[in-house]
């Protein structure tokens, strides 16, 4: 059966839809390059992204309304259902206003900020649920003053005030500088994007073609090819 569906898929022109789920801030600072590349190069593929909140992807994955999701790790995925791809690992770090008296600091700990002006993601975002876990690890209650879904309004929000933020460290390459700092932790919270998708006995070849085309962009740093010079 998988001989014959082989047969089929390389005797035929290669068109399709492949379905794919990205939070908005993994989109922004990470993925908005290779799909740009990877959609100019396969004219004849439809992708179709989906940008939701990281809950309601694992949701759609769950429900097969989607065929790979991008999200953090922990997944809370069953390993034997589905496979994670680790395509990218970093850590979060503090943005602050210069003028900020933990701007001085080496490195932060987090016991830094306690009673901290705090400005974060929302509920719908694994970073608030991997930093609300960390401050009850902790002990410490930092004074959340603010709480949104858009990076650039929480970085906005810290410029000329004392509230901090906390996101990836690849939000520096995307940001204006000016008035603000990047401080890592000295026990950073790690984060790790994946690829997910269910474990199948045949992939096609618009999903394999996905799978390889994300490894070889994040992991190995390889340009690009379109579908048909694949395989």
């Amino acid at each position: 059966e998988t001989m014959f569906k082989e047969l089929h898929e390389n005797s035929s022109s290669i068109k399709g839809s492949v379905t794919i789920g990205i939070p908005p801030l993994v989109l922004t600072v990470l993925f908005t390059e290779f799909l740009s590349n990877i959609i100019r190069l396969n004219p004849s593929i439809r992708f179709i992204i989906v940008e939701e909140g990281a809950y309601e992807l694992r949701r759609k994955l769950l429900l097969h309304e989607i065929d790979f999701v991008v999200i953090l790790q922990p997944t809370n995925l069953n390993p034997q259902i589905y496979v994670e791809d680790v395509l990218h690992s970093d850590q979060l770090t503090a943005f602050m206003c210069k003028k900020n008296p933990l701007a001085k600091v080496d490195f932060l700990t987090w016991k830094d900020l306690d009673h901290a002006d705090l400005a974060i993601f929302g509920e719908t975002f694994m970073i608030h649920h991997q930093l609300m876990k960390q401050f009850e690890h902790q002990g410490i209650k930092p004074n959340i003053i603010l709480r949104s879904s858009l990076w650039d309004f929480l970085l906005e929000s810290t410029r000329n005030t004392s509230a901090i933020t906390i996101l990836p460290s690849p939000i520096r390459n995307h940001i204006r500088w000016e008035n603000i700092i990047e401080k890592q932790f000295d026990q950073p919270i790690h984060w790790r994007v994946v690829l997910a998708y269910p474990q199948k006995t045949h992939y096609n070849r618009i999903e394999r073609y996905v799978r390889k085309s994300a490894m070889d962009y994040f992991v190995h740093q390889k340009k690009l090819k379109p579908i048909n010079q694949e395989e």
